[in-house]
């Protein structure tokens, strides 16, 4: 009884771990990290990233499991870009959360998650997404390109959505996708940020 006892603590552990270190996403969702000011105890924009998991990719370590645009100065420091697309650990990160904000549209517009298409997307652009611009190539445009094919930012509840632009997507596109984001925060500080403007 002791065995049975200790088997069943032993899997409900293991269970609630997968969950902490994100093993309830499935490949290809968009995770969400709040990244705070240390002199406001509000989010003030969103790190985003694309789960990988255990799926097989070129150049992922076995311990990676996230995909995403990210860097540092130390890079420069070894003579690398300032930023770039590559694979990382989600348990160096202790607050996340899905965001797969355009499913919604995507099962309006009768459009398919395509699985292919997300691992075509991360081998075109690991070590080739260009540099960090906080406007027009920021994490959140990266992590929706990967997933949908579409490059859009709108960096919902947060200070960030008043800066980030949507330059290559159609008015009409944007307006589907204000439809679809729902939350009070977003709909005010979305509806008035220059991430309307198509070009």
């Amino acid at each position: 009884m002791k065995n049975l006892i200790l088997i069943v603590v032993t899997l409900f552990l293991a269970s609630i771990t997968l969950v902490i270190y994100g093993e309830a996403y499935n490949f290809g969702d968009i995770i969400a990290f709040p990244r705070k000011c240390p002199c406001t105890p509000f989010t003030v924009l969103k790190h985003y990233a694309v789960y990988v998991g255990s799926e097989k990719l070129a150049n992922k370590l076995e311990n990676q499991d996230i995909f995403h645009l990210t860097g540092a100065a130390t890079n420069l420091l070894r003579g690398e870009k300032i930023s770039n697309c590559i694979f990382d650990e989600l348990a160096k990160e202790s607050d996340h959360k899905l965001d797969n904000y355009l499913d919604e549209l995507w099962k309006k517009e009768k459009k398919e998650i395509d699985l292919p298409g997300i691992k075509q997307r991360i081998e075109e652009k690991y070590n080739n997404c260009g540099s960090w611009v906080p406007f027009t190539n920021n994490c959140e445009h990266i992590a929706t390109y990967v997933r949908y094919g579409l490059k859009v930012s709108f960096q919902c509840g947060t200070p960030a959505s008043k800066i980030v632009f949507n330059p290559n997507v159609s008015k009409e596109m944007l307006d589907k996708i204000k439809e679809i984001i729902n939350t009070p925060t977003c709909e005010s500080s979305c509806s008035s940020s220059p991430g309307d403007k198509s070009g």
